[in-house]
């Protein structure tokens, strides 16, 4: 079933090709430069991050945290709702979608404060989807089944549609609720034809279509079919549509007119070098064929879809070809040839299997990761009631002092304020040990009541350091100063949280990492590797964005990486810390400090970990004097170009 999520990223998306989104780009960035700090510089800054959406979903981030920051600075709410959205939109495209989910979260809290249910309704549908695409049907509905009241409030005739046609896809996954997903995509196709929205009309009809089909309806389904291709007219969709006509021609028996259908099918397929579908149209081609009775013509196009299926590594049509194939030798009585591709089938579909296990295990993760990030989202919906809370507090204590129970009234509230406190507490006591300390350590120490240290043998640790520190020191305030590194240390705990390595302390401008602790991770090393790479990254960027009166101009960093032994545990008893102890610390420090600025400088041993990974290439520097350590190997690592 086709679904129609405008709000991701249908209304989102800016679309520039090579040279004219480099000078877009350009120009737009002159222009943010020269604004003065309000609110117009705040949706310029939105839009600069929304063309880095598909392109460079990283600096899309950076952009967005900067719009977001100027945002919060003018008491502009809207800039900062929409800027987190813009966060979310930049995950998404990275894959991050528990990070995607969070900034959403937040973004729809802001939304809400201010009542502006334009950005509900769109924000409820973008998590909607996420929960959709990763599984969670019942979680999808509630949040489209929200976007659908909130845009009937504020009629919004194209977002009630987008909710509509949502809803219908979820409910349509199962048989015992098409009747539902009749109902509800009957009326998005109402609506649709009410705006006249050709991609909404489009997508409601076929969707209505293949509920016929699958109900027998071969009527009905051939109407709404008809009506999808017309608004869709010759696109990738319209392809789509067309195979699903052919199989209802099929379906009567009517192989004339399903053959020229898919025949169309295939012509639209080439032109627009849509291999996915041509690979379904094939496919039916080859099944046609088969009812036909003409096996040599089928054998040819279940050929065809082999080979394409396995250029686009589409793993179900090659293994309805490699059924289809087994299928037509056995009636030819070719049977050493249909036991081949039966055998190959088999294995088709226990890739199938593999990848929908991992699919499933991914559901898992995500579901795990959304309950860790379950506290903060709670956060901010506890400030809220809190708010209303208060207000409805303030009523009643007005009400009660007029009635003379001032004492009740004082004894009720010191109750309920003593109460909120205390969960309160508990609630910050948790985040702040999982602050502290990484969650298996923070688990242990709750469940033991200790911690005891531990050896590894492979531990990957960075050292990143601000150069010229003292200098820029003298140039800034102290809280300009904190300011600023403040700024810095949070994209770095952003950058080790994305390549699931465990941030060690911050000592001054210096920040510490480690990757395979507290527990060990193959790919351990090359995270973090990226994560060096990245943080030198968020400083250029940041350099290349900024003003040149803004502080961040000032700062150029080194970053330097060691792979060896060391002992972890938690230090002290009244202020808890986990940290690492080792000769392997010691060098990844010297590592920092002689590299260069705005490079990272990792160690023979480490090199010798990474030294094949594909995306990675490397700068022998040498054997260079190490500070109590002698001459060490040093290599720079950079990311490999194009």
């Amino acid at each position: 079933m086709l679904r129609f999520i405008l709000s991701i990223l249908v209304l989102i998306s800016v679309h520039f090709s090579g040279n004219a989104q480099s000078n877009e780009i350009d120009s737009l960035q002159n222009y943010i430069r020269n604004l003065p700090e309000d609110s117009i510089k705040v949706d310029k800054m939105l839009e600069l991050s929304s063309i880095y959406f598909g392109s460079a979903p990283a600096k899309a981030i950076i952009v967005a945290n900067n719009a977001k920051r100027l945002a919060i600075k003018l008491g502009y709410h809207k800039g900062v709702a929409y800027a987190l959205k813009n966060v979310g939109i930049a995950y998404y495209y990275q894959g991050e979608t528990v990070e995607a989910l969070t900034s959403w979260q937040k973004s729809l809290a802001v939304f809400d404060s201010i009542n502006f249910q334009v950005g509900v309704a769109n924000i409820l549908s973008n998590i909607g989807a996420i929960h959709y695409n990763e599984g969670g049907y019942s979680k999808a509905l509630d949040y489209y089944l929200r976007s659908l009241k909130v845009s009937e409030e504020i009629k919004d005739t194209l977002r009630i549609v987008t909710a509509l046609t949502n809803i219908g896809a979820v409910y349509v996954d199962k048989k015992a609720t098409q009747n539902q997903a009749l109902e509800y995509s009957l009326k998005a196709l109402e609506l649709s034809e009410l705006i006249d929205q050709k991609d909404a009309i489009a997508t409601a009809s076929v969707n209505i279509g293949e509920i016929y089909l699958e109900q027998n309806d071969d009527k009905q389904a051939l109407l709404y079919f008809q009506k999808s291709q017309d608004a869709m007219e010759r696109t990738d969709g319209a392809v789509y549509v067309m195979i699903s006509i052919s199989k209802v021609y099929t379906k009567r028996k009517e192989y004339d007119k399903a053959l020229q259908k898919i025949n169309e099918a295939l012509e639209i397929a080439d032109q627009l070098n849509a291999k996915p579908n041509k690979s379904h149209a094939l496919y039916e081609k080859a099944v046609i064929y088969g009812h036909l009775k003409d096996y040599p013509t089928s054998v040819k196009f279940y050929r065809a879809v082999i080979a394409l299926a396995k250029e686009i590594n589409e793993l179900k049509d090659l293994q309805k070809a490699y059924a289809g194939l087994q299928g037509t030798y056995a009636q030819t009585g070719r049977y050493d040839s249909a036991y081949k591709y039966q055998t190959l089938m088999v294995a088709a579909k226990d890739s199938l299997f593999n990848i929908e296990t991992q699919r499933l295990l991914a559901n898992q993760l995500f579901n795990f990761q959304i309950e860790k990030k379950q506290n903060e989202i709670n956060l901010l919906k506890k400030d809220q009631e809190l708010q209303t809370l208060d207000i409805e507090k303030q009523k009643i204590i007005r009400n009660l002092v007029i009635a003379g129970f001032v004492s009740v009234i004082i004894f009720l509230f010191i109750a309920v304020l003593q109460k909120r406190n205390i969960s309160k507490e508990k609630d910050r006591s948790e985040k702040l040990l999982l602050n502290i300390l990484p969650f298996e350590i923070a688990e242990e120490l709750k469940e033991k009541g200790n911690s005891e240290a531990r050896d590894f043998n492979q531990v990957t640790v960075l050292f990143t350091d601000f150069i010229a520190f003292t200098e820029l020191s003298e140039k800034l305030s102290a809280k300009e100063l904190v300011t600023e590194i403040n700024y810095y240390f949070k994209a770095f705990d952003n950058v080790v949280s994305k390549y699931k390595i465990e941030k060690i302390k911050t000592i001054g401008d210096a920040y510490m990492a480690a990757g395979g602790v507290p527990v060990p991770h193959p790919d351990s090393v090359k995270n973090v590797v990226l994560a060096a790479l990245e943080m030198q990254e968020i400083v250029a960027q940041n350099k290349l964005n900024s003003n040149e009166s803004n502080a961040l101009n000032l700062f150029s960093m080194r970053t330097g990486i060691h792979t060896g032994p060391v002992v972890a545990g938690i230090v002290g008893v009244k202020k808890f810390q986990y940290d690492i102890w080792g000769d392997t610390v010691n060098t990844a420090s010297r590592m920092e400090s002689s590299c260069e600025a705005g490079k990272v400088n990792i160690s023979g041993a480490t090199y010798e970990i990474i030294k094949d990974s594909p995306e990675l290439e490397f700068e022998h520097r040498g054997k260079i004097e190490a500070k109590g350590k002698g001459k060490l190997d040093m290599y720079f690592v950079r990311k490999k170009s194009g």
